[in-house]
């Protein structure tokens, strides 16, 4: 089997998503697995180096420079499957999916898809490429009707795929973003909130990510600010490469600690923290999302703070009593979250978001 991914960066996502689930299905379904990443011409060297080290079995290519000349591509793979087996493949997301198809090389494709993406290009990527944005629907519903099979990483999604293209079938399956096999186990450091400055008193918030334009920064620091005056106990860890805004910083000195972190030491920030905060803007992106972030939370044993409407999960934290909805918050009471509770959150996320949880999901895919 192959497993193609297209311009996808070999981060802690890439790690978890797609090298893990390679390594999954080789060892618990006994086949052998093949990775075909295409990567960026300009960073082709860095990321060889980097997925070759996380997955032998990985085939690294250099892309056609230019988004816009993504379908050029096929010619590259094209060549590089000439002389091989026509093995089925797992594509992640419309590119991929797409060229695997019309390359004719694959005897059977699956189309790996991680969100909807006519409507992120429309909300939130369409700067990049305004053609792309523009033709991104008409895409979209190529890969989902010509691919032999799919993989939707929410309800929400399947659901997207039949009020926007009339999806009918029932060729999928609903695989959520998983933990890192790395974190399955709890990676607690006794002294972490002592080594930020947490004190006893101290209900620490954590925000782990990046400052994307669906994180909507802006509305969650409002919101924090207002949280902030109501509870003096309040403070934040901000595990992200961008910098919170200037003037939110100034308004609670001391209060917020600003880290970034490699990723394997995520878990360790994480299990120091009381409740991880997940907001996001109403847009049919995040509706239908499944953000890995969540399933990080709860690995880590943090009851997460969540938007209404953001994919299946606003509505699992009610059904699992693992956290509240942002407008349902009472900041001024928020109290710590007990050793015992986040062993119960802990066993919430071993119980639903590692890839063994879905071993049934993958048996229905292969």
């Amino acid at each position: 089997m192959k497993f193609i991914t297209y311009n996808d960066s070999p981060g802690g996502i890439y790690k978890s998503q797609v090298i893990d689930v390679c390594r999954f299905l080789e060892t618990n379904f006994h086949i052998s697995v093949e990775l075909i990443a295409f990567v960026s011409a300009r960073t082709f060297i860095n990321d060889r180096k980097k997925i070759k080290a996380l997955y032998k079995n990985a085939t690294v290519l250099p892309s056609f420079p230019g988004i816009n000349n993504w379908r050029k591509n096929i010619w590259i793979l094209n060549g590089y499957m000439l002389l091989r087996k026509r093995d089925a493949a797992i594509a992640r997301g419309v590119f991929a999916t797409i060229l695997a198809i019309d390359s004719g090389k694959f005897s059977r494709v699956c189309f790996d898809s991680r969100a909807a993406y006519a409507a992120e290009w429309k909300e939130y990527l369409s700067k990049e490429s305004p053609v792309i944005a523009a033709e991104m629907s008409k895409l979209e519903k190529d890969a989902l009707e010509r691919s032999n099979f799919r993989i939707a990483v929410s309800e929400k999604l399947v659901d997207y795929w039949k009020e926007n293209y009339g999806y009918s079938k029932n060729g999928h399956v609903v695989i959520p973003c998983t933990i890192a096999s790395s974190i399955e186990k709890p990676n607690a450091v006794p002294n972490m909130r002592t080594e930020i400055g947490i004190v006893d008193t101290d209900v620490l918030l954590v925000f782990s990510g990046s400052a994307a334009g669906w994180q909507s920064m802006k509305d969650l620091y409002r919101i924090l600010e207002s949280a902030f005056q109501n509870n003096s106990n309040l403070k934040l860890l901000l595990l992200s490469k961008d910098a919170p805004d200037i003037e939110f910083l100034k308004k609670f000195p001391g209060r917020i600690i600003h880290r970034w972190v490699e990723p394997e030491q995520v878990p360790a920030y994480l299990s120091a923290g009381d409740y991880g905060l997940l907001y996001r803007e109403n847009s049919i992106t995040n509706k239908v999302s499944s953000p890995v972030k969540f399933a990080e939370y709860l690995a880590a044993g943090l009851p997460v703070i969540i938007s209404n409407n953001v994919g299946d999960y606003s509505v699992f934290v009610k059904e699992k009593n693992c956290g509240q909805l942002f407008d349902s918050v009472d900041w001024a009471n928020l109290k710590k979250t007990t050793e015992e509770e986040k062993n119960r959150i802990r066993q919430i996320a071993i119980s639903q978001f590692t890839k063994s949880a879905h071993a049934e999901m993958y048996r229905r895919l292969l």
